[in-house]
C-alpha cells in the first residue's frame, strides 16, 4: 500500500468549512470515506487491476485541494440546443442554466439539489460507486461537497441534452474531485454530456466519480468528453446500476490529460437490461491512458456490446482492461467485447486484455483485441492516385475513428466530437 497521507492533508479544514450546512447523513459519507481511504492508501502497480498505470507519484507531489478564485468558465459554447448547463471550475460550482426542463426534473448543485428533495440523493449517493472500490474513490467521497445532481422523475423524457463542464484553469498543483449524480425514474429517458477541460499546461489532479441509477425501462445517454491539460492527472470512476429493461448508452472520447485512468462498471440489476459502451482514446506523445471496464450480468436476458478503439502516437501507450462477468442465473446474456487499436509510431504501445467469465450454460459471449499499423496497401492505392503519404495517412486514421463516432445518433453531438477528434489527429500529424 502506498500512503495517501498527502492527499489528506487538509481534509480537516475542509470539513470545518462544511459541517455547519451539511446533512447527517451526508458528513456520516465523508468520515467513513476519509477512513477507508487511508486503510486502502493508493493503489499500486502489485495489483494486478492496477499492473500497468503507477499513481505512486501522487503520494510524492502536492496537490492542494483548495477552490480557486477564478470563476469564470472558459469552455466552448456547444453549436446545439441544451436542456441545462451546469458549470464547475476547479472543483467549484459557478453557474447554472436552465434553458428548458420539463417539470420535476432537477439539474442541481449537491446544496440546492438537497434543498428539494434530499431522499432519493441520500439513496444512491457514495452506494452506486463504493467508497471501498479503490482508495481514489473513496478520497473523492471524502472530499464530496460539490457535486452535479440530475434527477429525472417518472416516465419523464428529457428531449434536449443535459451538460455538465468540470473545467480547470490557473490550477497548478491542485487536487479537485469532481462528483456527479444522475437518477433517471421508471421509464424516463436523459442524454447527459459531461466534460473535462483543462485549459492551460497546469500540472494537476483531476479525480472524478459518476454514479448512475437507471431505474426499469430508463434509458440513460452518457457522453464523457476528456479534454484534460496536457500535464494532467486525471482518474474516472464510473459506476452504473441498470434495472430491469433499463439501457445506458456510454460514449466515451478520451482526447487530453498525461496520465489517465478510465473505470467503467456496469451492473444489472434485473433481467432485459442493455448497455452500449463506444470509447475513442487517442494518445501522443508521453500520454498514458488506461480504459479499465467490468460488466457484471446478474440477470437473465441483458445484452452488453463493447467497442473500445484506440490510435496511439509518439511514446504513449494505452491499456485496456475490459471483463465481462456472467453469473450462473444469467441465461440468454448476449455479451460482446472487442478492442482494436492502430499504432502510429514505432514508440507507442498498447497493453490489451479482454476477459469473459462465464457461469451459465446458455449465453452469446464473444471477445477480441487487435494491434496494428495503418493499412499499407491502402496507402499505396491512395499514393498511386496522387494522394501524398501523410494526406492519405490522415484519411486512414480519420476513417478508423469515426467508426465509432458514427454510432452516436444525435447530429450535432456527432459533429462537435467529430471537431474534436480532429483538431487532435491535426496536432499530431504535425508534431
Amino acid at each position: 500500500m502506498t500512503s495517501i497521507s498527502k492527499l489528506t492533508a487538509d481534509h480537516s479544514a475542509f470539513e470545518e468549512t462544511r459541517n455547519q450546512s451539511d446533512p447527517s447523513w451526508l458528513r456520516e459519507l465523508r468520515t467513513k470515506a476519509i477512513q477507508q481511504s487511508e486503510s486502502l492508501g493508493l493503489p499500486t502497480t502489485r495489483q494486478e487491476e492496477w499492473r500497468y498505470t503507477d499513481v505512486s507519484r501522487l503520494a510524492k507531489e502536492t496537490y492542494e485541494h483548495k477552490t480557486s478564485e477564478q470563476t469564470s468558465p472558459q469552455a466552448r459554447a456547444l453549436p446545439f440546443a441544451l436542456a441545462a448547463t451546469l458549470h464547475f471550475v476547479n472543483g467549484r460550482f459557478v453557474s447554472s442554466e436552465n434553458t428548458g426542463l420539463p417539470d420535476g426534473v432537477i439539474v442541481a448543485n449537491l446544496r440546492e439539489a438537497i434543498g428539494n428533495d434530499s431522499a432519493p440523493i441520500e439513496k444512491h449517493l457514495g452506494q452506486i460507486a463504493d467508497p471501498g472500490f479503490h482508495g481514489l474513490t473513496a478520497l473523492n467521497t471524502a472530499y464530496l461537497g460539490e457535486a452535479a445532481v440530475v434527477f429525472v422523475p417518472l416516465e419523464v423524457k428529457v428531449s434536449h441534452p443535459i451538460r455538465v463542464v468540470f473545467e480547470n484553469t490557473d490550477c497548478a498543483d491542485r487536487a479537485s474531485y469532481p462528483r456527479l449524480i444522475l437518477i433517471a425514474d421508471k421509464n424516463s429517458s436523459v442524454t447527459l454530456i459531461e466534460e473535462h477541460i483543462g485549459t492551460d499546461d497546469s500540472a494537476y489532479l483531476s479525480n472524478t466519480v459518476a454514479e448512475f441509477a437507471v431505474g426499469d425501462g430508463a434509458l440513460v445517454k452518457h457522453f464523457i468528453w476528456n479534454q484534460s491539460g496536457r500535464h494532467a492527472v486525471h482518474i474516472s470512476t464510473t459506476e452504473a446500476r441498470v434495472s430491469k429493461d433499463g439501457s445506458f448508452q456510454s460514449h466515451n472520447l478520451c482526447l487530453g490529460g498525461e496520465l489517465v485512468r478510465n473505470d467503467l462498471n456496469i451492473r444489472f440489476d434485473g433481467p432485459g437490461g442493455e448497455t452500449n459502451m463506444d470509447c475513442l482514446y487517442i494518445t501522443s506523445d508521453i500520454q498514458h491512458v488506461d480504459n479499465h471496464t467490468r460488466v457484471d450480468h446478474l440477470h437473465p436476458h441483458c445484452t452488453s456490446a463493447e467497442r473500445y478503439k484506440g490510435i496511439l502516437g509518439g511514446r504513449s501507450h494505452g491499456v485496456f482492461n475490459g471483463k465481462v462477468v456472467v453469473h450462473k442465473d444469467a441465461q440468454k446474456t448476449n455479451a460482446e467485447q472487442s478492442n482494436h487499436n492502430i499504432l502510429l509510431s514505432p514508440q507507442a504501445a498498447i497493453d490489451s486484455k479482454p476477459e469473459l467469465e462465464i457461469y451459465a450454460d446458455d449465453v452469446r459471449c464473444s471477445h477480441g483485441s487487435t494491434v496494428g499499423q495503418l493499412d499499407d496497401q491502402a496507402l499505396f492505392f491512395m499514393r498511386t492516385r496522387g494522394i501524398p503519404k501523410i494526406e492519405a495517412q490522415k484519411l486512414l486514421t480519420h476513417a478508423f475513428a469515426n467508426s465509432i463516432l458514427q454510432t452516436i445518433e444525435h447530429e450535432g453531438i456527432a459533429a462537435y466530437a467529430r471537431n474534436l477528434v480532429k483538431e487532435k489527429l491535426d496536432i499530431m500529424a504535425k508534431s
